[in-house]
């Protein structure tokens, strides 16, 4: 995996808030950000319309692998220098 793809809703505060926060960590890897209801994000992944990404975050990466809801948030961590030992500690099971 090279690359990840976060497809969001730009008009949810909560998911501008967090594109903003994501873009401004340093990264392990390129992180691009597609609205979720726009032809770039039916181009990039084209079952997206039928996965709900209007309910939550979507996540695809460069390999194929997508993720969706508290995974696909624990991918965008995982991708960050700072926090991802805390992705790990927060996939594992209690």
């Amino acid at each position: 995996m090279n690359s990840l793809v976060v497809f969001y809703d730009p008009g949810c505060g909560l998911c501008r808030r967090f594109r903003h926060w994501l873009e401004g960590q340093a990264l392990w890897l390129p992180v691009d950000f597609v609205g979720f209801d726009t032809a770039e994000a039916r181009r990039r992944f084209p079952s997206i319309g039928s996965v709900g990404a209007d309910r939550e975050c979507v996540v695809l990466a460069d390999d194929g692998h997508w993720w969706q809801g508290p995974e696909a948030w624990l991918v965008c961590l995982w991708a960050t220098r700072a926090h991802r030992v805390r992705s790990h500690q927060l996939a594992a099971p209690v």
